[in-house]
């Protein structure tokens, strides 16, 4: 990490912005997201990938024409084969794919009728998806899933009202969230069991950025 090379990205759409790098099987992947038009053509997101972290290949862009319940992407993770993507959903719509071109859209529960998916991540054979609704009312939700269709959504603490779940990552055995307020939430039981509380350190974050488990920590 002590000598750093730049290197160029391919043209990405107006309003678009890569949020997420992750590594799937032999290949970095990037993943843009947010708003972003071309006439009347919404672009929900677009793949990039690279075998070094040098050369990257754009993929087809993601449309909104094609899966209506998506207003963008914003939550994106790879595991036990298979790419999901989900984010600002009217109508609780994730999307999953094997090859970064054909999306299928499945269902994931949430509270109400509108879900901020915020993050998911994979790890021991599980998927773990957290956000809020908006909808009727601000409520934290996490679901999980073991191969990124079918979803379950579990019970957990609430954060203050108004607060979603920001972050969740997995290491050791155990699934942590964070979220924005400060609460924290572990699972060692494969996401069914949540117990927490708020950190104070923590709530001085407005919003983590990334939760990460590395060298045992």
């Amino acid at each position: 990490g002590a000598t750093w090379a730049t290197h160029a990205l391919p043209s990405m759409f107006a309003g678009q912005e890569v949020f997420k790098l992750l590594v799937a099987g032999s290949l970095f992947v990037g993943m843009t997201g947010d708003f972003a038009g071309a006439g009347s053509i919404v672009y929900l997101g677009q793949p990039f990938t690279s075998p070094d972290g040098a050369t990257w290949t754009p993929g087809i862009p993601i449309l909104q024409s094609a899966f209506p319940g998506l207003d963008a992407i914003t939550a994106f993770a790879f595991g036990a084969g298979v790419y999901v993507a989900a984010g600002d959903a009217v109508a609780n719509v994730g999307l999953v794919s094997a090859d970064l071109v054909t999306w299928t859209p499945t269902t994931m529960p949430a509270a109400g009728g509108a879900a901020e998916w915020n993050d998911i991540d994979f790890g021991g054979g599980l998927f773990v998806a957290v956000g809020q609704d908006s909808v009727p009312a601000a409520v934290a939700f996490i679901d999980t899933s073991s191969d990124g269709t079918t979803w379950t959504a579990q019970t957990c603490p609430q954060p203050t009202t108004g607060w979603g779940f920001a972050l969740v990552a997995f290491g050791g055995g155990v699934w942590c969230v964070l979220a924005g307020d400060g609460t924290a939430l572990t699972s060692s039981d494969g996401g069914i069991t949540w117990t927490g509380s708020i950190i104070p350190a923590l709530a001085t974050i407005v919003f983590p950025e990334r939760l990460r488990f590395i060298d045992g920590q």
